[in-house]
């Protein structure tokens, strides 16, 4: 969408710019679900280790300071839970090497961490700034005064890449106030 807002030109580059700003900002806000939770929280257990069996994940995720593993619906986290939560970003438990226990190893779950957990914050401070495709800085829009964490913003839509809901059309729609060749899809 900041492609065709910057080829459009206008003021819809930095329109474009400041609400993807305002979306990475509100959902920064929120708390993240259990299953972003559950990512964090077994990077923070795996440290630096290459594997680690069930067992031992589920008793170090038991331990964390107002963690939610001790109490899910009155029980604690158990091996099919963890199981199941992990299914959903397309990781399963394993036989481990050696062959007597199942659990899960760091290369599985390197790519989702990538994926789902935000990078650490810059050491230097720096900020990221808003730029358009042609690299040339653009206006700050109004009303924002820290533009960090941009990167953040991904579009991810399972309809061929364009974002749910919109479609591209060359007739225009007069109660809209958006360029002729976007339309809302209703």
């Amino acid at each position: 969408m900041l492609a065709i807002a910057d080829a459009i030109g206008n003021d819809w580059p930095t329109r474009a710019r400041g609400a993807a700003v305002a979306l990475v900002a509100e959902a920064k806000e929120r708390d993240p679900t259990l299953g972003v939770r559950l990512l964090a929280d077994l990077k923070n257990v795996f440290g630096d280790a290459k594997e680690m069996t069930t067992e031992a994940i589920l008793r170090a995720l038991h331990t964390l300071n107002e963690s939610p593993w001790n109490d899910l619906k009155g029980k604690p986290l158990n091996d099919r839970g963890l199981a199941q939560r992990l299914r959903q970003y397309e990781v399963r438990p394993r036989v481990l090497p050696g062959g007597s226990h199942r659990g899960y190893q760091r290369e599985d779950l390197h790519d989702v961490w990538e994926r789902y957990l935000a990078p650490p914050p810059s050491s230097d401070g720096s900020v990221t700034s808003v730029t358009s495709v042609t690299g040339q800085p653009l206006q700050q829009p109004a009303g924002i005064t820290d533009v960090t964490d941009v990167t953040d913003v991904t579009l991810v839509a399972a309809n061929g890449g364009e974002p749910d809901g919109w479609s591209f059309n060359t007739e225009p729609e007069d109660d809209l106030d958006i360029p002729e060749c976007l339309r809302r899809v209703s």
